[in-house]
């Protein structure tokens, strides 16, 4: 009967954590505010370790049994613990809930990791194993991200966070990839061949994205500011159902420093001015392709 009296001053916190513990994957358990009858919790001495932390509390409640007081007269049975003794066991207590709870986040993620790992050597390229690969990584990180910063595992969460996030990077670009399948049709449409088209959409706000052909190196790193261009060409070609074998004069006024085989006072398809544009960075084909499409009435440019 003494043990249950004064630990019913101690606040049961164990109910928030077991609430964290039902939920799925991360965060298994987050620390719960906590009220105490203090201001500031007592200092605990330096603890390195769990097995420090329930031999210390052990000891306190050996101590408090044996300090226990129960005076005569009308207020026989009352027990009343040295306060002191008693903030500092509970401070220990709420230690010993937050560490539990971040050894069990920890143990978590390395469970997510490794089975993200097994399911990445399992990979068919399908869109539900790109899905679970990331979702494990993702949960994995999650589960580490919920580890308390005074833990004492805190330092190897950090660490580990840095290196499971690089996984989460590749795991996050092969499942955006994979969603990424209604870019292909828009590029065959170009003439082009799906092959020779990069794609990339994103949205700003979640910078959530998906590509076709993402991961190769454009023919031309310097064609890459020559893109707005290109877009706008595709645009009128399609919007007015124009033949990308449709011929256009090369403009003696569109003459410029050039290495293509695009000449001033020629002829091309409009199929090859355009990819000139692109895979050999041509100066000339630009400038005929932004007269193209002002030429047009277009205000793109």
């Amino acid at each position: 009967m003494r043990r249950v009296a004064y630990l019913l001053v101690i606040p049961v916190i164990a109910v928030g954590i077991a609430a964290g513990l039902a939920a799925a994957n991360p965060p298994l358990a987050l620390a719960p505010p906590i009220e105490t009858p203090y201001d500031k919790p007592p200092e605990l001495p330096a603890i390195e370790s769990m097995e420090q932390l329930y031999q210390m509390r052990d000891r306190l409640q050996a101590d408090l049994d044996q300090s226990s007081v129960f005076p005569d007269g009308n207020e026989a049975g009352i027990f009343s613990p040295p306060t002191e003794m008693l903030q500092t066991l509970q401070a220990v207590e709420i230690r010993i809930q937050v560490e539990e709870a971040a050894k069990q986040n920890w143990d978590q993620a390395i469970r997510l990791a490794t089975q993200a790992v097994e399911a990445q050597k399992q990979s068919d390229g399908s869109l539900q194993r790109a899905e679970k690969i990331y979702s494990l990584w993702n949960d994995a990180v999650s589960s580490l991200q919920s580890v308390p910063e005074q833990s004492f595992l805190s330092e190897n969460a950090e660490a580990k966070i840095e290196e499971y996030e690089g996984y989460l990077k590749f795991a996050s670009y092969s499942y955006d990839t994979a969603r990424s399948d209604y870019l292909e049709p828009i590029a065959e449409k170009t003439g082009l061949g799906s092959d020779r088209v990069h794609i990339t959409v994103c949205r700003a706000a979640s910078r959530e994205c998906r590509r076709l052909n993402g991961s190769a190196p454009p023919a031309s790193p310097a064609s890459l500011i020559k893109v707005p261009v290109a877009i706008a060409v595709m645009e009128k070609v399609t919007s007015e159902n124009i033949d990308l074998d449709t011929p256009i004069p090369i403009s003696r006024g569109n003459y410029t420093e050039d290495a293509s085989d695009v000449w001033v006072g020629s002829e091309y398809p409009l199929r090859r001015v355009l990819l000139r544009m692109i895979e050999h960075s041509s100066n000339i084909a630009t400038n005929q392709l932004i007269d193209y499409v002002v030429a047009t009435g277009s205000t793109r440019f």
